[in-house]
């Protein structure tokens, strides 16, 4: 026959009985921490008004850096222009924090802010290439 395992003694700091508060607190804890992360994540609104500078990482045999894709220029009623181009809309959703681009130099491109900040922007770029991401951040009021 197997011995009996001993009976939890109420003196001992270490039976499980005691342990459970601490493992309550414990996973209370892991619960409560990504849910402060996803709020610092939330967007900030809508991006500001004016022009940003891109750029892209890119990979070569020394590793990577940064190569300037030039600018994108934010207007007044949803519209912009990459570089000097044709004139394009876009479109701010509040609830996901996801620019859209209709039209113009980044058709069917997709942005969010960077940080959660409105002058810092992560855009998705459809290209016929494939799907580049650029870094942009606001250089002034274009």
């Amino acid at each position: 026959m197997a011995p009996e395992p001993p009976a939890d003694d109420p003196g001992d700091p270490m039976t499980p009985r005691s342990l459970l508060p601490l493992a309550t607190a414990l996973c209370a804890l892991l619960i409560a921490v990504p849910a402060g992360a996803a709020d610092r994540e939330r967007p900030a609104g809508r991006p500001m008004l004016g022009k940003y500078g891109c750029s892209e990482s890119v990979f070569s045999l020394d590793g990577y850096h940064s190569e300037a894709r030039g600018f994108i220029t934010l207007l007044p009623g949803g519209r912009y222009r990459q570089g000097t181009g044709a004139i394009g809309r876009y479109r701010y959703h509040a609830k996901s924090g996801v620019t859209t681009f209709k039209g113009g130099g980044i058709d069917g491109s997709k942005a969010t802010g960077i940080d959660g900040k409105r002058n810092r922007l992560f855009i998705m770029v459809k290209l016929k290439s494939g799907r580049p991401h650029w870094a942009c951040t606001r250089t002034g009021k274009g």
